[in-house]
């Protein structure tokens, strides 16, 4: 009977870490989509509607912060030096439980703090900065805007 046990339990072992390591691929996939969407087009919403979404700069503000450049990375994004600290807790959060209990006990605390801060810095840094400097600049050329220029010329 204990020797069943240990292979049942080796057997649901063996799944769990199949089934994490078929998340863990997916992500790794889904993350490599999103580089090469950015990597081509840049943001989604920019290139597609030529405004500038609540997250524009976050990737450059992660670059200048790595480079050091503490104010060009709060000039790119402010919310990066809340966004880090945030996410390397969710990391070790994760190390030590990967149930993530006490994120998934407050989730939505979290994500209605995350979505009013993000939110209230858009709004701000559209009022400061849109639609002339970079990174809340409008792009002229989105798709949207070509296509209404493309029809508004045959009417």
């Amino acid at each position: 009977m204990s020797q069943w046990k240990t292979e049942a339990s080796s057997c649901c072992t063996a799944a769990m870490n199949k089934a994490d390591m078929q998340k863990a691929a997916g992500a790794v996939c889904g993350a490599a989509a999103v580089a090469v969407l950015y990597a081509f087009i840049g943001c989604p919403i920019r290139f597609v509607t030529g405004l500038p979404c609540p997250g524009c700069g976050m990737t450059r503000a992660a670059l200048a912060l790595a480079r050091l450049d503490f104010a060009g990375a709060f000039f790119m994004h402010p919310l990066i030096f809340l966004t880090v600290p945030v996410l390397a807790a969710i990391i070790i959060i994760w190390l030590r439980d990967k149930k993530m209990q006490i994120i998934v006990k407050h989730k939505k605390a979290l994500s209605f703090f995350f979505c009013g801060n993000f939110l209230a810095v858009y709004a701000v840094r559209m009022v400061m900065y849109f639609p002339d400097v970079y990174p809340m600049a409008f792009d002229s050329n989105a798709l949207l805007i070509r296509l209404i220029r493309f029809f508004a010329s045959r009417m």
